[in-house]
């Protein structure tokens, strides 16, 4: 048709709106809730056929919440003072059915930062700023003693390991003499 259509529901319905499938609903429009609901029994809903958006409301720390059926958070997105996080309220994130890749920002002195919930300094800094990327740790003891550990160096470097103090190297591997120099 060449005109609008408008659908008028009930204002104050749980079933405003339903579409059946002959025994059970199978989209509902609830508008007797504050916000109205959208109810989908279905197991999956379908976007493959062209790309889709979904646009949240700037400036609100729920602007999409994913809840389990109890109204319970598992995922958040905030977009309040430009915050733009992701809240992820699980205590594991399983990735091990596949290898994955965690792409960073190139060239920040911030690229992957790990901060401690309530805390202003990060634990782990991964810095791409310069040549040679850099991991700054503010951990005050790293404890591998409960196995035994390998670290591979540079076979033929004057540098191949170095302990600094901030200003000078305290501690030093060479591997580029003929038998190793520790200084």
């Amino acid at each position: 048709s060449n005109q609008g259509t408008r659908f008028t529901v009930n204002a104050a319905s749980a079933t405003a709106l339903t579409v059946h499938d002959g025994s059970q609903v199978i989209v509902g429009l609830d508008t007797n809730t504050a916000n109205n609901k959208l109810s989908l029994r279905t197991g999956t809903v379908d976007f493959s056929t062209q790309a889709s958006t979904f646009k949240l409301l700037a400036g609100d720390a729920s602007a999409l919440s994913i809840t389990d059926s109890n109204d319970v958070d598992m995922i958040k997105i905030d977009t309040s003072n430009s915050a733009n996080k992701l809240v992820v309220y699980t205590e594991t994130v399983d990735l091990s059915n596949q290898a994955t890749m965690l792409s960073v920002n190139s060239g920040s002195s911030t690229a992957l930062s790990i901060r401690e919930s309530g805390q202003s300094s990060d634990v782990l800094t991964l810095d791409t700023s310069a040549s040679g990327e850099k991991l700054t740790m503010n951990i005050a003891e790293i404890d591998m003693s409960n196995q035994g550990t390998r670290f591979t160096v540079n076979a033929a470097s004057a540098t191949a390991l170095t302990v600094h103090d901030g200003s000078q190297v305290i501690v030093g591997l060479d591997t580029n003499t003929a038998n190793n120099k520790l200084s």
